[in-house]
């Protein structure tokens, strides 16, 4: 008899075909919507973001499998007794070719020269004096966390001859790319030193605004701040008004305070216009979501369902109830 997998929401959906194509002859696939009905009641595993007291779960579910990396959408006291919750991360490549991209396109401004070309103005061509683009060799970066996200991008941004250091909760060895690693209590002190300042430590009670109005008010001048991990690290008042008073260089975020619950759901990302600033690059939490992230999480799925059927212990394992 087959177990029975339940697919709750988009994300989870979007992960059927590989899934099934895997795993049909041992697991049933049940499509449900982020409320999860009844189904969930038959469930022997779960693929959601979203699991919580509304949530009505039987005693045959086993794991909770979470399709990417952050879990702050499972309530885990309302997971059942016996039920295992494991997130799928491979999203480091994705995240730090976007933090290097961010970082090119604000030296080189490509977008901008794209624009103008097709309108005919060459006034930044060298021949007729235009001012010439910024390189990231030679310039400091800084790295909040050197997670699996912070590592990658290390290795890359060396790779453009930056000058790379790194604040981190814990203390760590030699880190390829980084110069040197400085506690967490060292952030206020260093990030004055740096042109780029990239956040990519997790979202906990202890990292929550980590980036604070103080640390900002740290900044240099013309630094720029980029967001990867999750929006509620940074101080978004304090942000703000760094960047409308130009009290800093700029930011690139990927990451917001409040996220849409659906495609046509207008909710703001923020409580405040930083759409209406050309000081900032936005996009819709994109980073970490390529074709390579999707392809590694969807193999995480599928063998953790496959442990499941041969009764072996699960990988990426959050927490264990």
């Amino acid at each position: 008899m087959k177990k029975k997998l339940v697919l709750m929401g988009d994300l989870s959906q979007s992960y059927g075909s590989t899934i099934e194509h895997e795993v049909s002859e041992t697991w049933e696939l049940v499509s449900v919507d982020a409320t999860g009905g009844g189904a969930l009641m038959s469930a022997d595993a779960i693929v959601t973001m979203i699991f919580n007291g509304s949530h009505s779960a039987g005693p045959r579910l086993k794991m909770i499998q979470v399709p990417a990396i952050g879990v702050d959408g499972i309530d885990f006291d309302a997971v059942p007794i016996g039920t295992t919750v494991c997130n799928a991360g491979t999203h480091e490549i994705g995240c730090a070719e976007y933090v290097l991209l961010g970082m090119l396109e604000w030296a080189i401004r490509l977008s901008e020269a794209d624009k103008q070309v097709r309108k005919g103005d060459w006034s930044r061509s060298a021949r007729f004096g235009g001012i010439p683009s910024g390189e990231l060799f030679g310039k400091s970066l800084l790295i909040v966390g050197l997670g699996g996200i912070g590592r990658a991008i290390a290795e890359r941004a060396s790779a453009f001859g930056m000058k790379v250091t790194a604040v981190n909760r814990s203390k760590v060895g030699n880190i390829n790319g980084v110069e040197t690693v400085y506690p967490l209590s060292e952030l206020q002190n260093v990030v004055g030193k740096a042109d780029f300042v990239a956040v990519s430590c997790a979202l906990t009670e202890e990292t929550r605004g980590l980036i604070s109005r103080s640390v900002i008010s740290c900044m240099g001048k013309d630094a720029v701040l980029i967001n990867v991990a999750r929006g509620d690290l940074v101080d978004e008042e304090a942000l703000w008004e760094s960047l409308t008073n130009k009290r800093i260089g700029g930011a690139i975020l990927d990451v917001w305070w409040r996220n849409p619950s659906a495609v046509d759901d207008a909710t703001p990302p923020s409580n405040f216009h930083f759409e209406q600033l050309d000081s900032v690059i936005m996009s819709p939490h994109i980073a970490g979501w390529t074709e390579g992230t999707r392809e590694r999480r969807g193999k995480i799925i599928v063998e953790n369902l496959r442990r499941m059927i041969a009764g072996e212990t699960l990988s990426h394992i959050v927490k264990s109830s």
